[in-house]
């Protein structure tokens, strides 16, 4: 089928100043939404969900617009490599991964310790994912040492989540 989604796909929301609750708490109880959590970074808010195929993925989308919500970017799940696990540690990140190589950049990636969930996806990145990890500085460490340096990594961007009782 086209458009064909595999995984849970991932929307990071940019907020206006003040609304990431308000955010947070629209985002919830949504049609196929598993979990919402606030990012640092560039974007405010990560929503994961299990969609069928890019339409429902538009459509949920497209209820989260508002007039506190300033823009999406969404990474639509193409290929699951590794079935993305509840939160269990401490520090928890997403890291957007640019690769010349897909499949074989996430090959390696799966080896890496702390990796709870990994997709393959289209748009600016071709690789998101989950790092979970005890301390803060595992997570830098596992960026900068064991990721960065796997060859055909072009460029990465890490967003630390936040588990929150919004």
């Amino acid at each position: 089928m086209p458009g064909e989604l595999n995984g849970e796909s991932v929307i990071f929301l940019k907020v206006t100043p003040g609304y990431v609750e308000k955010a947070i708490s629209n985002a919830k109880g949504k049609p196929n939404v598993t979990q919402v959590e606030p990012v640092f970074g560039r974007h405010d808010v990560a929503v994961r969900g299990n969609f069928r195929d890019l339409a429902e993925l538009h459509r949920l989308q497209a209820t989260l617009g508002s007039d506190f919500v300033r823009g999406f970017q969404a990474y639509p799940a193409v290929q699951e490599y590794v079935k993305i696990r509840p939160n269990g540690q401490p520090v928890s990140s997403w890291i957007l991964i640019r690769t010349n190589d897909p499949q074989r950049v996430a090959s390696e990636i799966k080896k890496v310790p702390g990796i709870e969930g990994l997709i393959g996806t289209v748009g600016n990145f071709d690789l998101l994912a989950r790092f979970g990890a005890e301390q803060q500085d595992a997570l830098m460490q596992t960026v900068l040492r064991k990721i960065q340096t796997i060859s055909g990594v072009k460029a990465t961007e890490t967003l630390p989540a936040f588990s929150t009782q919004f």
